[in-house]
Formats: structure tokens, C-alpha cells, sequence
């Protein structure tokens, strides 16, 4: 078996779009789900409303190097991130649309990503902002 050849490539992650849980009524906490496919649920006590645009986030990735066109790129996921705002919820259980977080960097893949969005009880209404960090790595 040949071995894969030595990628000293850089690699290069775009966001092309970010997480977006969309709006929503409160009625107690609950759970709102944006999977890595874009599609939104929630649980009890979360109303869904229109308004927002909710969506998974999404990167495109690419090299330079033509030989590194077939090397296997890693997906760490974080293990939950925090969102601030007139409160603070947090989002947990990250999924990406990589089978096993892994994907082949050829014709510019896209990796998209989703989440769960836990709010609170009594959830003071308003825009809420926030970050969280994705690695990619050969």
C-alpha cells in the first residue's frame, strides 16, 4: 500500500454562513435544534416563529497544494459554547454533516454545522450573540 504523501499544504476554512436558531416564543425552557442539514425543531415550551433566518453554519475548505487533494481533514467540534445578549443560554451538542468529523479535501468541500440551543425559564427576549470555534486540521 502506498503511503499518502506528505501535505505541507495550507489549509484554507471560509465561513460562508453562520448558526442561526432563528425566533422564537418562549413558554418554560427548552431545546430548539438546528441540525447540520439547516432543519429546525424544538421541544416543548419553544414556539417556533417566523422572523430570523435560521440555518446551520457552513465553511468551505480549500489548499494549495494538488497533492494534498485526497488527504483526510479532521472536524473537532466544541463541546458547548455561550451566547450573551439581554441573559445568556447556551448551545451544546455540535454535529457537522462529515461522516465521523472527517472529510477529504477535493473540489472544495463544504462542511456544514448545527447545534442545540438550551433556553431558560423565563428567557428575556432579544438578539443574542455569540461565538464558538471549529478546528479543522490535516
Amino acid at each position: 500500500m502506498a503511503a499518502a504523501p506528505n501535505c505541507n499544504s495550507t489549509l484554507t476554512v471560509s465561513k460562508i454562513q453562520d448558526l442561526d436558531f432563528g425566533n422564537y416564543v418562549g413558554t418554560t425552557g427548552g431545546t430548539i435544534t438546528v441540525d447540520a442539514s439547516g432543519v429546525r425543531t424544538a421541544t416543548a415550551g419553544v414556539i417556533l416563529v417566523g422572523g430570523g433566518a435560521p440555518a446551520a453554519a457552513v465553511y468551505t475548505l480549500s489548499n494549495t497544494v494538488n497533492h494534498c487533494n485526497n488527504q483526510w481533514v479532521d472536524i473537532t467540534l466544541p463541546g458547548s459554547a455561550t451566547i450573551s445578549g439581554p441573559a445568556s443560554m447556551t448551545i451544546n451538542n455540535f454535529s457537522s454533516s462529515a461522516p465521523s468529523n472527517r472529510i477529504k479535501i477535493r473540489n472544495t468541500p463544504t462542511v456544514t454545522v448545527g447545534a442545540d440551543l438550551i433556553t431558560n425559564n423565563s428567557q428575556i427576549p432579544g438578539t443574542y450573540n455569540g461565538n464558538f470555534s471549529v478546528d479543522f486540521s490535516y
